[in-house]
């Protein structure tokens, strides 16, 4: 057994690349409520905190407003006076069944991921999946690419109290692993792999290791202020250091 007993990852960017499916679906559902649709670069730098924060980022400079980044922003502009919770419960509730049933045009698995993951089972390493992505979404995408069966928990938005960057997804995880399997495994002996800055703050809350996808859909900049213990261009990467 290598130094890492579980290894968990950030889903968008990380394990599948799914930016254009995600930014299309978005811009379909401002389109549908008569809003302007936005640049693919645009839309894909609003992932990674969740449909709700996406959708607020994409509403917002759709109607030409400075677009809300930290949670103090995203708060401020819910409280404006122009801004409708029942209406956008309807644009939320619109882009999720729009992306479900649109999740997989063009998104792919991350190149060599799937072999890594399916040595890495081999090996006797546990797997999960820690997103902020919601889980009817997630276990669709999974099924569909017959990937599901290399994880041990897929733990989406639906299944958390706190989204990244609180570590409550890993938590859950690696209760479940240990849980199914009778073992004991302690955060310290498990990897965070993802591609922004919320998952390297998940991963160090819980004390896991941490290492940062480069070439993912997350800020690079972000993510290198956090100083992960790894740094990989492509998530197939950690093979060289984890088994």
């Amino acid at each position: 057994m290598g130094k890492f007993k579980a290894v968990f990852f950030d889903c968008d960017g990380v394990v599948i690349d799914s930016g254009a499916d995600i930014s299309n679906s978005v811009n379909a559902t401002l389109s549908h409520f008569g809003m302007k649709t936005l640049a693919l670069n645009d839309l894909i730098s609003f992932v990674g905190n969740g449909a709700r924060n996406l959708l607020l980022r994409a509403i917002a400079a759709s109607n030409g407003k400075p677009v809300p980044r930290t949670g103090e922003e995203l708060a401020a502009f819910q409280k404006e006076p122009s801004f409708d919770e029942v209406k956008f419960n309807q644009i939320m509730k619109w882009y999720r069944e729009y992306y479900n049933s649109h999740a997989v045009v063009e998104t792919k698995i991350c190149s060599g991921l799937e072999p890594v993951l399916r040595e890495l089972k081999a090996a006797g390493i546990f797997l999960g999946v820690v997103t902020n992505k919601p889980d009817i979404i997630l276990l669709n995408i999974f099924s569909q690419f017959k990937i599901d069966d290399c994880f041990d928990a897929l733990i989406g938005s639906d299944k958390v109290k706190h989204l990244k960057p609180a570590a409550d997804g890993l938590v859950i995880a690696l209760e479940k692993i240990n849980k199914i399997h009778g073992t004991d495994i302690r955060p310290e002996e498990t990897l965070m792999v993802g591609d922004s800055s919320t998952d390297i703050m998940a991963g160090r809350s819980f004390g896991a290791k941490t290492c940062g996808v480069l070439d993912g859909l997350g800020d690079r900049e972000k993510l290198l202020l956090e100083k992960p213990d790894y740094k990989v261009q492509l998530a197939s990467e950690i093979i060289s250091f984890v088994k």
